[in-house]
């Protein structure tokens, strides 16, 4: 699990907000012939985007979302 700045993908410090990365058997891989987006590079279409900090503890909090809307059943919902 790491915080990364949503402009250049670099890692932040602990209690800084950036994008959360989770990696880990357990985690979805991506979806099936959707394209990367952009920014971040390495994060699927179709994703949400979860802000978030890391304390030095190792303790997570999501406090924002940097995408306010999900593609659901092709409908765009606000989230």
């Amino acid at each position: 699990m790491k915080i990364l700045d949503p402009e250049n993908e670099q890692p932040l410090t602990n209690d800084q907000p950036g994008l959360l990365f989770v990696r880990g058997p357990n985690v979805m891989q991506g979806y099936l012939g959707k394209p990367k987006r952009l920014l971040p590079s390495c994060v699927t279409a179709g994703t949400t985007l979860d802000i978030a900090t890391l304390d030095e503890d190792g303790f997570l909090r999501v406090t924002d979302r940097l995408s306010r809307f999900s593609k659901i059943g092709g409908e765009m919902v606000h989230t």
